[in-house]
């Protein structure tokens, strides 16, 4: 049996999972972790160090009282108003990294009688270039205008216009000098009232500029406000469309070009001695939304930001803003402040805010609707991006029984699952403060780990030291995440469409203002994909193209899985549905497999399909299955503890295949009691966060621990653009073997090719970035591999060994070298991986 590009396991941690001699390996479709590393810089402020829990304090609202207490964060994003106290905490913690918080397309100083910087560019007055306090009029977004009917005088306060229905009472306007987009003579004037049946509009006159005379077929356009809600929340013009000033720049010129100027100062413009180590902007979307009827070619038209090919100039002008800050601060990190910024190849990540639900950021009850979609989207700015480090980070805002603030809230479950979906990754996890609660803080934060130590899984409840000192009390994680279901239930045979593959034909798929194809150049799995072409007529709609799929019979408010891997010739979004309900997924230029488990909103039957409008690139999409259940329960295990996840809404109890123990903590205490277990059960939309015990304990592995030679232990520090060869290490905890197969930048490719042999067979085998050219042949007692590789790439496998195995690694003579443990040391093969001596 021949498996190409993967072989997915997913353990249950009592029983052996993967049995090769009677072919039950756990299918490759249901792993859906992902192991790419983007590449690093190495002057980057190095977050290696930072273990985990990773917790950030982002959008903070509040540094009041003693700065001790915000010193044990690893990261701070805040904007300018607190830089002073932000040099203070970090001369108390010197690794503090401290994010600028801004906002690249808002102004937010609106609330303020001076010039402020704290967020965003200053505006004091109107002008012909936007520099300092100035902006030029034509750096503002506008929705679609119209003309003045008459001239009007600089005292005019009724104003004739063609069409008053444009406006609305108690938004501001621009007015200016024909023809459209020159801006010539602008002043800002707030609306008081509008007659539709004469076209008039009452104003107030000359608001942050001058008060001027316009003639007759002078131009009027309403402000496109932000997300806060105020008036004065006005938006910038980022597009690629925006006018240039008397300075020759765009908007987005013009805001890198402050950036660059401010971003050490406070808010009044003051140098400080704060360390600034990167930036965390907001309201970033790539796409404007429809709602905000947005004219960025002021020529009169709403044009929504792209035009009627689908040219996304907001998009492009966006992504060309965070290429101009990449220049700017090579070695800074630069985060985006939602999942729909997109700027994969210049950012570092991503915020994902109101993490994880879906009804409303600060909703008491919460509901988690899009769970898979938000997990798979974070993932996608962790592993996909194409600068390194990846530092994405995940915020709730959702109120808890511990701070509650003005709420209702009567448990901390809400908060246990967020971060236990954060921490099935390597971001970094927040809260959002208050000024009622400037420092939310949860017992899961810091726990004491020193096993000599009689407090030993306690949490740090007091002394702000003794907290910092126990931070990131977990350690480092022991590799990706594990989701945990019946595997004869996500079988194929156990689909609810047939076959799910294309390998050999495209039978019952058709599309809908797009062309379909069976490819067999570009498969995941198999011989062949499901290509989808471009838009036959673009849409700029989501489902203005559509695939359209086999359908089944569900039952209301029964969980279904749906499973596929996507990829695209550019980043984009798609959305996956089963009759009514469906969520939006981040693809890119490299496969990747998707998990969807949802509830069915209705009986009857369900087709799937996938719409593919708005953007308009090639996809292609892969092994498509439809199974009964929900696979939402992830463990994930760490040096110090594991955690446990259940993304569902019934509770379920998981065999942790060991002993470990709750933490003991004040906060919680019902949940947190210190209590030693071996079957967790958890309810509904909970997760479990468990130290291992002072003794004993288990690891996800159900092999026994291995008398190997300590060398062997650890990973390897591999450097992708010049280490070339095929490493090998132990993770001696989990007892799981990892082989990474590295070309060390050479462009012509290496072949790594090799055998391991066991006479006890194999717990499991996990391939990580296996592409089409990558091979598994596994026997009952034997794996053959091959693993190819070019430029920076790596692949690899992991695997764990039955405990008394004689296990053998024998890698071709004409494959290069093999190094083993973390001071990567070469060895001859064939070499025996339980003595690390030469084997027959």
């Amino acid at each position: 049996m021949s498996i190409r590009l993967a072989v997915g396991i997913c353990m249950v941690f009592s029983t052996l999972v993967l049995n090769i001699q009677n072919s039950q390996a756990a299918p490759a479709y249901m792993n859906d972790a992902d192991t790419r590393r983007p590449s690093s810089t190495a002057n980057f402020p190095s977050i290696e160090g930072h273990k985990f829990p990773r917790v950030i304090m982002a959008e903070t609202q509040s540094m009041a009282g003693n700065l001790e207490k915000f010193a044990k964060y690893q990261v701070i994003a805040t904007g300018g108003g607190v830089l002073n106290k932000i040099a203070a905490v970090q001369r108390m913690n010197p690794s503090l990294l401290y994010f600028r918080a801004m906002m690249p397309t808002e102004f937010l100083g609106y609330n303020h009688s001076y010039c402020s910087h704290s967020h965003s560019l200053a505006f004091e007055n109107t002008a012909s270039a936007t520099a300092g306090c100035n902006v030029y009029a034509g750096h503002w977004l506008y929705q679609a205008g119209t003309t003045l009917r008459k001239a009007i005088t600089n005292s005019a306060t009724s104003i004739p216009v063609a069409d008053a229905k444009r406006f609305q009472v108690g938004e501001y306007i621009v007015i200016y000098n024909a023809p459209a987009g020159s801006f010539r003579n602008a002043e800002h004037a707030k609306i008081t009232g509008r007659n539709t049946s004469n076209n008039t509009l009452t104003v107030q006159r000359g608001f942050k500029s001058s008060k001027v005379k316009h003639g007759a077929g002078s131009i009027v356009a309403q402000h496109v406000t932000g997300q806060s809600g105020s008036k004065l929340n006005w938006s910038y013009n980022i597009s690629t469309k925006s006018p240039k000033d008397s300075n020759g720049r765009t908007y987005a010129q013009a805001a890198l070009a402050f950036v660059k100027n401010n971003y050490s100062k406070d808010a009044t413009g003051n140098k400080t001695s704060a360390k600034v180590s990167g930036f965390l902007f907001d309201s970033d979307f790539y796409t404007l939304f429809d709602n905000k009827k947005a004219d960025v070619n002021n020529d009169l038209r709403t044009d929504d930001g792209r035009d009627s090919s689908g040219t996304n100039w907001w998009g492009i002008g966006l992504e060309n803003f965070y290429k101009g800050m990449r220049n700017a601060f090579p070695n800074k990190y630069i985060i985006t402040g939602h999942q729909l910024a997109r700027s994969f190849s210049a950012t570092n990540g991503t915020q994902m805010e109101g993490w994880p639900q879906s009804n409303g950021y600060h909703s008491v009850v919460p509901q988690y609707k899009t769970l898979s979609s938000e997990f798979a989207n974070y993932r996608y700015y962790m592993h996909h991006i194409n600068r390194g480090p990846a530092a994405s980070h995940v915020l709730t805002k959702t109120p808890t029984a511990t701070y509650r603030d003005s709420t209702s809230a009567s448990t901390n479950k809400p908060f246990r699952f967020a971060l236990g979906m954060g921490l099935l990754e390597d971001g970094y996890f927040g809260s959002q403060n208050s000024p009622t609660h400037p420092d939310v803080w949860y017992d899961e934060f810091s726990v004491i780990t020193d096993k000599s130590s009689a407090s030993y899984g306690k949490a740090v409840t007091s002394n702000q030291a003794s907290i910092r000192k126990n931070t990131g009390w977990l350690g480092k994680p022991l590799g990706s995440y594990k989701r945990i279901y019946n595997n004869a239930a996500f079988s194929p045979s156990a689909s609810l469409i047939k076959p799910g593959t294309f390998d050999s034909n495209i039978n019952g798929w058709s599309g809908v203002n797009v062309k379909l194809s069976r490819n067999t150049a570009n498969a995941r799995d198999g011989s062949a994909s499901l290509m989808v072409g471009k838009h036959t007529s673009y849409q700029k709609e989501l489902y203005g193209a559509k695939v359209k799929g086999p359908a089944a019979n569900l039952t209301k408010n029964t969980w279904y899985t749906l499973v596929f891997s996507a990829t695209s010739n550019a980043p984009r979004e798609i959305k996956a549905n089963v009759g009514g309900y469906g969520e939006r997924f981040l693809v890119g230029n490299t496969w990747r497999r998707y998990v969807m488990s949802f509830q069915a909103p209705a009986n009857g039957s369900s087709r799937i399909s996938f719409t593919v409008g708005d953007e308009n690139t090639n996809v292609w999409l892969d092994t498509v299955y439809l199974f009964k259940g929900n696979a939402n329960v992830f463990r994930r295990d760490f040096e110090n503890g594991i955690v446990v996840v259940n993304g569902s809404n019934s509770s379920t109890t998981v065999d942790l295949g060991g002993t470990f123990q709750r933490i003991k903590g004040t906060q919680d205490p019902g949940t947190n009691n210190g209590k030693s277990l071996k079957n967790l059960s958890l309810n509904a939309w909970d997760a479990g966060i468990l130290i291992r015990p002072k003794k004993g304990g288990s690891t996800a592995s159900t092999s026994p621990a291995t008398s190997l030679d300590t060398d062997a232990c650890g990973s390897p520090a591999i450097n992708s653009g010049s280490d070339q060869g095929l490493f090998l290490w132990k993770d001696c905890n989990a007892g799981t073997w990892h082989f990474v197969a590295s070309a060390g930048g050479d462009s012509s490719g290496n072949s790594f090719t090799g055998t391991v042999s066991s006479s006890g067979g194999f717990n499991f085998i996990d391939p990580v970035d296996f592409e089409k050219h990558d091979v598994l042949d596994m026997a009952s007692s034997k794996v053959d591999f091959k693993l190819k590789v070019w430029n920076k790439g790596t692949d690899g496998i992991d695997m764990a060994l039955p405990g008394g195995s004689n296990t053998c690694f024998r890698l071709n003579a004409s494959s290069g070298r093999a190094y083993i443990g973390p001071d990567k040391v070469e060895v001859s093969s064939p070499i025996n991986l339980n003595t690390l001596k030469q084997c027959n």
